[in-house]
């Protein structure tokens, strides 16, 4: 953990030469990526157990930016390791601060980081028929398993809210154990999710920089090349020093800092932190992007070119194919039109 490239050669020479006298092998930079949803999905997305008597219903959509931040930050303390709907401190904090309406509040199942899975089965009375209730913690440990990774590139969810709309489950126990129902809700929760418009979350850096006025053209020049952004611009009080800051995305700052000096003849230093999570321009599914091998992608295609490139480094397929999660033929075949 460092403020820049510069800080951790620093670290890696003195490990190097001072403290362990080893050798020290530094792998190629990697970028984390995040996977969302931008909308609700397209079709409620069903799905049955490999034995063929459970079957549930589910769609995903976008969670509210408010409850995003909170629970990121730590504000809901009271949140119990095991959600209740029962609790009212919880459900008080969702209807007064985050538009949740009293109903949603008390269906809140499960919060896998900024994640959350609600019940909005309806009750049912009819002889033999099980209620959602008794799979509730095989479905909590398969949205746990889907929020861990996601569909596009094995990254973890981030502000994703899944309800789960009916389920038809056997009456024998053992039909509707853990090993049926948990993959079978990851499945629905994948092909929900890819139905729902996924996007991929990049993460963005607040750079600060440092720097004579004289080298501020040619700083600005190498902010642009790397998709940046300035915030502000102004003087270092008692200082000769301007101050930037800037935006720039974490995939495009390695070599930030060697650039940075070479731009300004060693008169600008910046330091970097981590800001916030930002959507890549394009659509990961986008089937009409052409990537060419060491040529710069186009700006609208960068979200399939990040996908891509992180499936082929974890060793999965190219493609994304939202039709493996489906089972039901109707949905695969309005899911072929709409591509």
């Amino acid at each position: 953990i460092g403020t820049g490239e510069l800080y951790m050669d620093v670290v890696l020479h003195d490990l190097r030469t001072m403290f362990a006298e080893i050798e020290v092998k530094v792998s190629d930079p990697l970028c984390s990526f995040c996977e969302t949803v931008s909308m609700v999905s397209s079709l409620p997305c069903k799905g049955h157990t490999a034995n063929g008597k459970n079957q549930l219903e589910m769609i995903a959509e976008p969670l509210e930016n408010s409850l995003v931040m909170a629970l990121e930050s730590g504000n809901l303390q009271h949140l119990p390791l095991q959600v209740d709907g029962k609790d009212k401190r919880l459900r008080k904090s969702l209807q007064d601060e985050h538009g949740w309406d009293v109903l949603a509040a008390r269906r809140l199942w499960s919060v896998s980081s900024t994640n959350v899975l609600l019940d909005d089965s309806l009750p049912t009375e009819e002889e033999g028929r099980v209620a959602a209730p008794s799979i509730r913690q095989s479905l909590q440990q398969g949205f746990a398993w889907a929020t861990r990774e996601g569909p596009l590139c094995e990254e973890p969810l981030r502000g994703c809210k899944f309800r789960l709309l009916d389920c038809d489950l056997a009456p024998a126990l053992l039909h509707r154990s853990g090993g049926q129902i948990i993959p079978t809700a990851r499945r629905v929760m994948y092909s929900a999710l890819l139905l729902a418009q996924p996007r991929l979350l990049e993460p963005v850096i607040s750079v600060e920089i440092r720097t004579l006025p004289v080298a501020l053209s040619a700083l600005y020049r190498v902010l642009g090349r790397r998709r940046g952004h300035i915030l502000s611009e102004g003087p270092l009080s008692g200082t000769p020093l301007t101050t930037v800051v800037a935006l720039v995305p974490m995939m495009d700052s390695f070599g930030l800092d060697t650039d940075i000096r070479l731009c300004s003849s060693g008169a600008a230093f910046g330091t970097m932190s981590f800001d916030v999570w930002a959507p890549v321009p394009g659509n990961p599914l986008d089937p009409s992007v052409e990537l060419r091998p060491l040529e710069v992608s186009a700006h609208e295609a960068l979200a399939r070119e990040f996908t891509t490139k992180t499936r082929l480094r974890k060793g999965l397929t190219p493609i994304v194919n939202p039709e493996k999660y489906l089972d039901d033929p109707a949905q695969i075949q309005l899911v072929r039109q709409m591509r």
